[in-house]
């Protein structure tokens, strides 16, 4: 498993990563969407549940944030 400790959070489509035909295709997994408001590293980030259009993360920059999907 590889993390990755930034201040950016990466949202993937899991379904392109775990597709046995794209294992080995790097071009075919690239992230829906990065985020990039941290200052410091991101420590935490969890989905809200309901319609699943939020994201919290905290930072080492000692600020949580809450993000939502754009239509």
């Amino acid at each position: 498993m590889f993390f990755c400790v930034d201040n950016k959070i990466r949202v993937w489509d899991i379904e392109t990563i775990l597709d046995a035909e794209n294992i080995h295709d790097n071009e075919k997994k690239k992230p829906l969407s990065v985020l990039t408001s941290h200052v410091g590293a991101v420590l935490c980030v969890r989905f809200c549940h309901g319609k699943g259009n939020k994201i919290v993360s905290g930072a080492d920059d000692m600020s949580v944030l809450i993000w939502e999907k754009d239509e």
